[in-house]
């Protein structure tokens, strides 16, 4: 279905030539054309094609443009079998065709992201006791890394001194418990949407689960070895953590593999109290990026936090202008996420 023909104020804007695939899905039209994948949202969320916006459908044609002209780089596009990337030839549609170690890519079933929807989803509440809980460490220090310049930075935290606490650390109600390994931002789009409409950005805090498990507790043998908090951003004001980071990967610009040690504190990132006050997502889902590994669990939170837009054009220019988001996977059940609602316990 060509869905730009569909949308009446958009019939000007497309060629007899362009091919254009798309499926409606929750107020969210995926399309999908020679040059990558792209998205346009129901503004009026209704299933009603003349919801869509002028300004949705342009700044949609503009990013296709954009795209193509990265493509046409040959820094940009894969150079060896199995190299992945974000362009037309090394894509997220592309991704399980480049290794077979990529297969899973393919699983839009099991896959991340997805749309998050508060109605469609199994609704839970949970007091204090069954939450998760966020521990910080406010002189955490960090060091981005990545494997080629058009890849995204890759934050780890940095041990200064042997007896240093981590620099956060995730605690399950299961007794699981998961250390952070690396956070990463996904730029000039958010990767999760939430009812149908998606972000500026998107931060992914990364956890390891610990191998030393108290004697008390008996995790399951399906236990995620990998946990993911993620954090959309909005378009408004600047946040004092991005910029922080941008401070340190000033040199990715130049192509740069590795940016300076900057002390970051999560608290000024993640939404207040985090778990413990905000409505979240909860689901098993997979990796974002190849091999698109699967059962890792994810929570994202509904509350947004605020880039600006100058942040988010120098975060996209500190890796090359890349945009490093995988479009929502529409293979999953909504009933199989959970939203979650913090509830306080009532005295006895």
């Amino acid at each position: 279905v060509d869905c730009l023909r569909q949308i009446p104020h958009a019939r000007p804007l497309v060629r007899n030539r362009a091919v254009v695939r798309c499926a409606l899905r929750k107020q969210v039209v995926r399309c999908s054309d020679e040059s990558g994948t792209f998205w346009l949202e129901n503004q009026s969320r209704s299933d009603n094609a003349d919801g869509y916006t002028r300004r949705t459908v342009l700044s949609s044609l503009v990013g296709i443009a954009a795209s193509a002209a990265v493509a046409s780089t040959p820094a940009a596009r894969a150079d060896a079998p199995g190299s992945w990337g974000y362009c037309p030839d090394n894509g997220p549609d592309r991704w399980a065709e480049l290794s077979d170690g990529f297969k899973l890519c393919a699983d839009e079933e099991n896959q991340t992201p997805i749309n998050l929807l508060t109605d469609a989803s199994t609704q839970v509440k949970l007091d204090d006791e069954q939450l998760p809980i966020l521990q910080f460490n406010p002189e955490a220090r960090f060091k981005g890394k990545r494997g080629s310049v058009d890849k995204p930075f890759a934050f780890a935290p940095v041990r200064t001194e042997r007896a240093q606490p981590p620099a956060a650390r995730l605690f399950l109600a299961n007794g699981a418990t998961y250390s952070l390994a690396q956070f990463h931002f996904h730029v000039n789009e958010s990767e999760h949407a939430i009812m149908g409409r998606k972000g500026v950005s998107e931060i992914h805090f990364v956890f390891a689960l610990d191998k030393c498990v108290p004697d008390d507790v008996t995790l399951p043998e399906t236990q995620p070895k990998n946990a993911v908090v993620g954090v959309l951003f909005e378009n408004g004001s600047a946040n004092p953590f991005v910029d922080g980071v941008l401070s340190s990967v000033a040199d990715g610009r130049e192509g740069a593999s590795q940016g300076q040690l900057v002390k970051l504190n999560m608290r000024d990132i993640l939404p207040v109290a985090n778990f413990q006050s905000n409505p979240f997502f909860q689901y098993v889902g997979s990796l974002t990026t190849p091999p698109c590994t699967e059962n890792i669990q994810w929570f994202v939170f509904l509350a947004e936090r605020t880039m600006s837009p100058k942040q988010v054009r120098n975060m996209l220019e500190s890796q090359a202008g890349t945009a490093n988001w995988r479009p929502v996977q529409f293979g999953r059940d909504p009933e199989d996420v959970m939203f979650v609602k913090p509830v306080k316990r009532r005295a006895t």
